[in-house]
């Protein structure tokens, strides 16, 4: 997947998000239902809400996993880490700080 696209995921996400909360706080206020109706779409948003929950943890598995294999790319090239080295004022110790090159 293409950065953008983890961009447009997240986005898809969240706004699918938003329109259940909105349909929640929607039928909050439906009064015209009889009690069958409320129970029968209360259910449907639990199940719609449900699968959004599950796509947020793919699209978190998935972005970690991606992450994980670029990370072992620039590690497995040398040429695209830096090091930078601090020396510490008054003493013998130094800081290392590794960073990957973008």
């Amino acid at each position: 997947m293409e950065k953008c696209l983890f961009t447009h995921a997240r986005h898809h996400l969240a706004a699918a998000s938003y329109i259940l909360d909105k349909y929640e706080d929607a039928l909050k206020g439906a009064d015209k239902l009889s009690e069958d109706e409320m129970e029968a779409k209360k259910e449907e948003l639990k199940h719609r809400t449900a699968d959004v929950s599950r796509c947020w943890a793919k699209f978190g598995i998935y972005l970690l996993e991606k992450s994980k294999q670029e990370m072992e790319t620039d590690v497995d090239q040398p040429e695209k880490l830096k090091v930078k080295e601090t020396t510490i004022s008054n003493t013998d110790v130094r800081v290392v700080t590794l960073g990957v090159l973008f």
